[in-house]
């Protein structure tokens, strides 16, 4: 860059020079004794065609070197950007679950496309501006070199302008940074919203409300985003506007003064090729600071995000444990703040292969200790004892449970992607044929056999092209193709069908005899496959007994309040 400066100091030096040998006059040629070298100078055509050349390969080098200078800061900035969005992605998903759960998703997605890409702007401009300021400073020389007095007050006067539009906006330019990032945090919130919630807009005829706050938050954006672009031209056009005042004045006064044009020729076409070049770069370093200042909101809130990210992270290095035999909960106690405690002294024990029952009603922490269970929470109090050995929490054991909700997010990808998370050429021959199995066993193909793609159909976003059950089904598949040790079934049967419910599970359990599983359902027929149940209450397991004699009161949990229920594997 340094470079390049040097060029256009060389380029502008020897434009007066250019000019007198095109006018016959030689007498300034010594001024610039380097660029005499290797050149007759008592021969006017030779040192025309000497300067015309050397003029022309540095303007040739300037223009390929702006253009690789362009091309490298542009790898540069999309390499920091990609390097910021994926820092800040994994952050995200890396928080604690249940810090996770108190942030906005929609913030998340606003922060890793939009806001990334406001803080890579504004370190794009402040690579211009430096690349700028030097070729300012280097221009700003030559004018001083051409005439001192004259070039100090005009330098002056613009140097002056530029704080002084820059003070003035300073404020408004950071006040709209700030609402362009509080506007596309909305505009995404509700945009987001809107298409979630398409079925009840319709019904209810509600699209007014929605298009309301929609269209509110778009004047804030708009408002926010012509302050950030209009503002910082003005710069220019008073610029553009003081030296052409100036110019015609000069001429004026040449004109009166009845000076011999001729001879100030060289001098104009110097000083017009200089502010033709320093107005704009100007321009460009007062609109930059201007920008830099509307994109520090942005800077700030990455800045946040990174700090939130680091104070929560989790680590990657997490020890590995085994469930070869059994499982033991000891003593578990949680709570998401002091005042409310979900669990309290919990205490099962769970057996490889087995399938044990749980009811409660809603919000007798059924989900949290599903959630304990998978390693996404961590307990207060109490532990895990996990094939005789004590651990704190599951996160050693998640390589081999496999979680189904009851909601299952499936890709805008085929059936077999959704099922296997991979590329389809990517699968070896043994993977296929195991996928083929699941198929089989989650009564994937009932429905399958009837496409023409099979298990190569596109599911459409969120799974729309399948029905609730089918669904469902898919993400038992998912779960069951990494081979878990664990199965839970979080309502994740809710959409099937009673009969298909019955040959899933009886096809899982003779198929993988092994596998422990924890479903979580709110059917009373569902419990003819279990042979004990637990009974969860205010946060406390209430009752455990045999699947036969369930006590009417769990019973009435199940069929009024949807209760969770973990299957104990059946003799």
């Amino acid at each position: 860059m340094t470079l390049f400066s040097f060029v256009e100091l060389a380029i502008v030096t020897l434009i007066v020079p250019f000019i007198s040998a095109l006018q016959n006059n030689l007498e300034m040629i010594p001024k610039y004794e380097f660029a005499g070298l290797l050149m007759d100078k008592n021969d006017p055509k030779a040192v025309v065609l000497y300067l015309a050349f050397v003029l022309l390969f540095l303007f040739s080098f300037k223009a390929v070197s702006d253009w690789f200078i362009h091309y490298d800061l542009c790898r540069l900035t999309q390499k920091i950007k990609n390097d910021l969005i994926l820092n800040l992605y994994n952050g995200y998903l890396n928080l604690e679950y249940v810090d996770y759960k108190r942030f906005n998703t929609n913030t998340f997605i606003k922060n890793c496309l939009i806001t990334t890409q406001n803080v890579v702007f504004s370190i794009h401009k402040t690579s211009e501006t430096i690349r700028d300021s030097l070729l300012a400073l280097v221009l700003v020389l030559a004018l001083l070199n051409q005439s001192f007095q004259l070039s100090f007050f005009f330098i002056s006067a613009l140097a002056l302008m530029g704080i002084l539009f820059f003070k003035l906006m300073k404020g408004r330019q950071y006040n709209a940074g700030k609402t362009l990032e509080d506007s596309n945090r909305k505009l995404q919130k509700w945009v987001s919203q809107s298409f979630l919630s398409v079925k009840e807009i319709k019904i209810n005829d509600s699209l007014a409300y929605y298009k309301h706050h929609l269209e509110k938050s778009l004047n804030e954006y708009n408002h926010a985003n012509i302050t950030l672009a209009v503002f910082p031209r003005v710069p220019k056009i008073i610029l553009e506007y003081l030296v052409f005042t100036g110019l015609i004045a000069g001429a004026l006064l040449v004109s009166i003064s009845e000076q011999s044009v001729a001879g100030l020729v060289p001098v104009i076409v110097f000083y017009a090729f200089v502010i033709r070049r320093l107005i704009p770069l100007v321009n460009n370093i007062v609109s930059s600071h201007l920008e830099l200042t509307g994109a520090l909101a942005s800077i700030q809130v990455l800045k946040n995000e990174f700090n939130i990210i680091q104070d929560y992270h989790q680590a990657q290095n997490k020890a590995s444990h085994s469930f070869e035999s059994d499982l033991s909960i000891c003593g578990l106690n949680f709570s998401y703040n002091e005042n409310a405690k979900v669990l309290d002294n919990i205490n099962l024990h769970i057996n490889k292969g087995d399938h044990i029952a749980v009811v409660g009603k809603t919000g007798s922490g059924k989900s949290t200790l599903v959630e304990l269970i998978c390693g996404l929470l961590e307990p207060e109090f109490g532990y895990f004892i996990a094939d005789g050995k004590k651990i704190q929490n599951t996160r050693g054991l998640q390589h081999m449970i496999g979680y189904v909700p009851q909601q299952v997010y499936l890709l805008d990808e085929s059936i077999l992607s959704n099922i296997t998370l991979r590329e389809p050429d990517t699968l070896t021959g043994e993977e296929r044929k195991w996928v083929q199995e699941l198929a089989e066993i989650c009564q994937i193909n009932e429905f399958t056999d009837q496409l023409e793609k099979r298990l190569d159909t596109r599911v459409g976003e969120r799974g729309n092209n399948l029905s609730g059950g089918q669904i469902q089904r898919v993400g038992i598949a998912r779960q069951l193709f990494k081979k878990p040790g664990l199965l839970i079934l979080d309502e994740a049967t809710a959409a099937v069908d009673d009969k298909v419910e019955t040959k899933v599970l009886e096809a899982i359990k003779q198929g993988l005899p092994d596998l422990t599983i924890i479903m979580v359902t709110h059917r009373i027929s569902s419990l003819k496959k279990v042979d004990q149940v637990i009974l969860i209450d205010k946060g406390k397991v209430a009752w455990k007994g045999d699947s036969g004699v369930i006590p009417e009161n769990a019973l009435k949990s199940i069929d009024s309040d949807r209760g969770a229920v973990i299957l104990s594997k059946q003799d």
